[in-house]
């Protein structure tokens, strides 16, 4: 086990300012795929435009296909269109391409040191930081292929017989710091506060034929796509208390911590279209 503690008390007062960036040939000036993105999106917050599941949805489940009738439909094509204006229609749904940025980071850390006596070891003091970085990834899958527990497994001498796709990543990470603490020559009580605001969003679109339906050079000679679409907000609280006494040979050493954590998928997508091979 590795335990990191970081400081509460500085030895001297500083200040540290530092930014970077990073460049990834997969991302920049290549297109960046995704579903419509928030406002704050860089931020990690969401504007509120991810709200796309009002009470009362329908499930269309057995229920409705665009293939048959409208007479042999339970829910009909109307009901449908309603539905999907309530859920955000096309200003929602469907891939959009975005400009990829490079990657960037920031931090601002601070700490300062207050002597509150000449004559003994009387320290007050405390550090703080603010982080910022945003990643932008997109990672390549070149082949997935059906292994023999499908109804028919791929064709190794058809090299199109093949699922490709890809994983696009982009998230944002604010980090919080703030610690204190009161040292004496015998006495120590330090205070440690770290908040974390994660946003990663990863959307998968890969093209080719899936395990119920593979590919045969009649009504499913040509790929689908599928796309995902996973928008997470995570909040991240740690606390924690502690301290140090001695007392001539005996030493008291306590701690009390608490940690909170949520995480919330909100608005995920999954969503495909095809000639008839997935549905």
């Amino acid at each position: 086990m590795v335990q990191i503690t970081t400081k509460s008390v500085p030895e001297s007062n500083f200040l540290s300012i530092s930014a970077g960036t990073s460049f990834n040939t997969r991302t920049i000036g290549k297109d960046f795929l995704g579903y419509g993105r928030g406002k704050y999106d860089y931020l990690g917050f969401d504007d509120g435009n991810r709200d796309h599941f009002p009470a009362e949805l329908l499930n269309l489940v057995g229920k409705f296909d665009p293939t048959k009738d409208e007479s042999q439909n339970e829910i009909k094509a109307p009901q449908v269109g309603e539905q999907n204006k309530r859920i955000g229609g096309t200003g929602r749904l469907g891939t959009r391409s975005f400009q990829s940025m490079p990657s960037q980071n920031y931090q601002l850390s601070l700490g300062r040191a207050y002597s509150l006596s000449e004559a003994k070891v009387r320290k007050l003091g405390f550090v703080g930081s603010v982080s910022y970085r945003n990643t932008q990834t997109n990672d390549y899958v070149s082949t997935m292929r059906r292994g023999d527990w499908a109804h028919e497994p791929a064709r190794q001498d058809d090299p199109t017989d093949v699922n490709t796709g890809n994983i696009y990543g982009f998230n944002t990470t604010l980090g919080l710091l703030l610690n204190g603490g009161l040292k004496t020559e015998n006495h120590q009580i330090n205070t440690y506060n770290l908040y974390t605001r994660i946003f990663d969003n990863r959307f998968s679109r890969y093209t080719g034929w899936s395990f119920e339906t593979p590919k045969n050079d009649t009504d499913t000679k040509y790929g689908g796509i599928l796309e995902d679409d996973r928008p997470k907000f995570t909040d991240l609280l740690q606390n924690k208390v502690s301290g140090t006494h001695h007392f001539k040979s005996l030493t008291i050493d306590w701690s009390l911590a608490r940690t909170s954590l949520k995480s919330l998928e909100q608005d995920a997508i999954s969503a495909s279209q095809s000639p008839g091979n997935w549905k």
